[in-house]
């Protein structure tokens, strides 16, 4: 099962944040969240630092390594923002 901290799949996460958003149209909510777009399988930001740690503590001295895990990062902080 792959999804949202391996609970639920996304099709679930994506089909109850559409019926959220239908939800609170219908009820007159002064500002409905929007499901298309919305970022319901991005990973949340917190788990990007302590990679990152993680990634530099098994690098030893490789400076490529090193390179690689702060590119991770970038794309980490870029993909859940």
């Amino acid at each position: 099962m792959n999804g949202t901290q391996n609970w639920f799949p996304m099709e679930w996460m994506q089909w109850a944040i559409c019926h959220l958003e239908y939800m609170q149209t219908s009820f007159g909510h002064p500002d409905p969240i929007k499901c298309e777009g919305f970022p319901y399988d991005k990973r949340q930001c917190d788990e990007c630092e302590p990679t990152l740690v993680d990634c530099i503590a098994n690098c030893g001295d490789d400076p490529s390594c090193i390179s690689n895990c702060n590119r991770d990062f970038a794309d980490c902080m870029d993909g859940c923002q």
